[in-house]
This record gives C-alpha cells, sequence and structure tokens, in this order.
C-alpha cells in the first residue's frame, strides 16, 4: 500500500476520492471508465506530476490485484503501466480487458478526442441526449 509520506499519496488519493464522489448517487458512472479515461487525457495532455501520480496508483491497484489473486485484472493494470511508459502493451483477444486497453490505445492516439468527449458531454448535459 502506499505511505501516507509518499510523494504522490496526496494526489492519488484525490484521484480515488474524485472517482468515489462522481459515482455516489450516479448508477451511470463507471469507475473503470473513468479510469480509462484519465489514462487517456493524462498520458496526452497531462503534466509529469500528473502521470508520475497516476502510475502510482495504477501500480497499487496492479499489487492489489496480484494479492488477491487476481491475474486478469493484474495483466490489465500492468498493460495500463505499460501505455504510460511508452511501451507495447496488448492483451489477448479473449482476455477480458482487451477492447478496454485496445480503446486506451486507440483514444491515445485520436488527436482530439479528449477535447471532443468534454464537448460532447458538455453538450449532452445542455441540451439531453438527443432523439
Amino acid at each position: 500500500a502506499l505511505k501516507s509520506d509518499h510523494p504522490y499519496y496526496s494526489h492519488v488519493g484525490r484521484v480515488i476520492d474524485g472517482i468515489k464522489q462522481q459515482s455516489n448517487g450516479d448508477d451511470q458512472v463507471n469507475p473503470l471508465e473513468m479510469l480509462l479515461e484519465a489514462v487517456i487525457n493524462i498520458k496526452r495532455q497531462g503534466n509529469d506530476q500528473q502521470r508520475a501520480a497516476l502510475n502510482v496508483m495504477l501500480r497499487q491497484m496492479r499489487d492489489q490485484a496480484l494479492q488477491v489473486q487476481d491475474l486478469k485484472a493484474s495483466e490489465f493494470f500492468a498493460a495500463l503501466i505499460a501505455i504510460m511508459a511508452d511501451q507495447p502493451a496488448s492483451l489477448p483477444a479473449d482476455h477480458p480487458y482487451h477492447d478496454e486497453i485496445q480503446r486506451v490505445i486507440d483514444g491515445i492516439a485520436r488527436s482530439n478526442q479528449g477535447i471532443l468527449s468534454k464537448i460532447g458531454r458538455w453538450f449532452k448535459r445542455i441540451f439531453g441526449s438527443g432523439s
């Protein structure tokens, strides 16, 4: 577990608290979706401190998955760690997290995806989901 004197402890805590707050009372918010969006946006536009904090959080999640012997989840987090380190990452097609990893890779590759996603969410809030 991350110790309270670690330089990124408060940043990781804020990310986790933000996910929890976003999820409270809203069944439509998926923490996995939020994590994927965070990886895409921080990888593309984040500063060094944000990247380091995300890496700490991903490593902690991978370690927790290993502790409970969830091999598939640990492989998923290992792939996200590799992506953040500019290393190749992929999972077999039959892996339960294959599509999520591919979505992160594709999301990072699209230069304007983050901005369009934010604009799309903004329009949905103002005008509703459409017809």
